[in-house]
């Protein structure tokens, strides 16, 4: 008979608190730790305290218990490690710092078979998908992530090579011979994330229905229009669909013009328009038939697939952008929740790393206007937008469009910032406006603030 009996995934709970412990107490020791990261640790809470060691410590700060405790309060993080009893208990877990090496050695075993189970799940479903190119993927995939934690990272840059590099920029920036303005998409975002920059994933969340996926795409469009390859990854639309809505975006046109042209030339004084209309369109369908873009529709909502079709089109374009529509239509077989989100968050943040691409990523809200099934995409995420709805359902505007909100910016400062844009359903695109805007002539009932 066969053993249903579940396993246990292999981890070891005391040399995770261990190693956190002599972190903890003795700061020096974090140079022993180069090739530990957050997937060392099992436990989700031990993932976020390493992160938050870790960046304590890059960031040239003491780690010293109070006010350790004390930043993560105030940013939030505190209650899901456990509470200051949960730090407390692991910050005296461990007195003794000349057991590190031999803790690290027992989680990097752990690692390496997690890695077997979680990748082997992968190389099984890929070899049913039939897909060469996704089989191919997958093995990368495993060989590249069992290697690295046998082996630990690279040696990488020296310290040297890095300073040297840092300088030169910031001497460019002082002369004025760099722009530090990226790949441009729409004016008014821009002004706050300074462009899209390689190897950063951007998040564009919204609740169903919110624009996510049109605000992506109007984004894309502009960089492709400008002469960046870009490729658009389609899980739920055609891709016909998604080329008519780029073609009455490019021209800034009513979606009544394209889908119902007669309709719309009855509307509007017949047969001169009706031409107009056709000229119109034709222009821009041109304009983008010269423009570096893909649309891809993938065989499947893989996450290996999604991935090995970027690479593919990065090998035949040179892409600079990409947008992957939306995060949770993607699968990681083996995984579920939480823990299937934080995997394909992290796969794609690592692609986008790996090409040096900028990678566009529309993500659900739930009910509580939280990214669906984790927040995981919004902390790997460099800069986060939420498209911002009136969500009172008492109002005469429920669902209208007020404004974008930075909620996350790692690299310009611009968190908490609103954007004017509200979306506008004749021409499907974002356009320029504010709360008074979408409220449109009436005074009353306001949004709910």
């Amino acid at each position: 008979m066969t053993d249903d009996t579940p396993r246990p995934i292999p981890h070891a709970v005391g040399p995770e608190k261990a190693a956190l412990s002599v972190i903890f107490q003795y700061p020096d020791t974090i140079d022993q730790c180069d090739s530990l990261t957050s997937a060392h640790f099992h436990l989700p809470t031990h993932r976020i305290l390493f992160d938050s060691i870790r960046q304590t410590v890059a960031s040239g700060q003491t780690v010293e218990l109070v006010s350790f405790v004390e930043r993560l309060r105030m940013t939030g993080i505190l209650d899901r490690v456990g509470g200051p009893s949960a730090i407390a208990d692991i910050y005296t877990y461990q007195p003794d710092p000349r057991h590190l090496a031999q803790h690290i050695e027992i989680l990097t075993e752990n690692l390496i078979f997690r890695l077997a189970i979680t990748k082997g799940a992968e190389l099984t479903e890929s070899g049913y998908s039939c897909e060469t190119e996704t089989v191919a993927e997958s093995v990368r995939s495993a060989a590249t992530a069992l290697e690295e934690a046998s082996t630990g990272q690279g040696a990488g840059l020296t310290l040297k090579a890095i300073l040297k590099d840092s300088m030169a920029q910031f001497e460019a920036r002082v002369h004025q011979q760099q722009d530090t303005m990226g790949i441009e998409t729409i004016s008014e975002i821009d002004e706050h994330t300074k462009g899209l920059h390689p190897g950063r994933v951007y998040c564009v969340c919204a609740y169903p229905k919110g624009g996510k996926s049109i605000l992506s795409s109007q984004m894309l469009l502009q960089c492709v229009l400008s002469g960046h390859p870009g490729v658009f990854l389609t899980m739920e639309m055609t891709e016909r669909e998604i080329m008519d809505r780029m073609i009455i975006q490019s021209a800034r046109m009513d979606a009544e013009a394209f889908t119902s042209p007669k309709t719309y030339a009855d509307k509007h004084d017949v047969e001169t328009t009706n031409s107009g209309i056709l000229k119109h369109v034709q222009n821009s369908a041109l304009t983008i038939a010269r423009s570096p873009l893909a649309i891809v529709r993938p065989r499947n909502r893989n996450i290996a697939t999604i991935a090995a079709a970027i690479r593919r089109k990065h090998r035949e374009m040179k892409l600079k952008v990409a947008v992957i529509d939306f995060a949770q239509l993607i699968r990681c077989p083996g995984k579920t929740g939480v823990e299937e989100m934080e995997e394909i968050s992290h796969t794609i943040h690592q692609l986008a790393q790996d090409l040096g691409i900028a990678i566009i990523l529309p993500s659900q809200l739930n009910a509580d206007g939280d990214t669906k099934n984790g927040r995981v995409i919004e902390e790997d995420a460099a800069f986060v937008l939420n498209i911002v709805q009136d969500r009172n359902k008492d109002s005469e505007t429920y669902k209208k469009h007020r404004h974008i909100l930075v909620v996350a910016d790692r690299f310009n400062g611009a968190s908490g910032s609103r954007i004017p844009l509200i979306f506008d359903a004749n021409r499907i695109r974002f356009v320029r406006g504010d709360d008074e805007t979408a409220a449109g002539q009436k005074k009353s009932p306001k949004f709910k603030r």
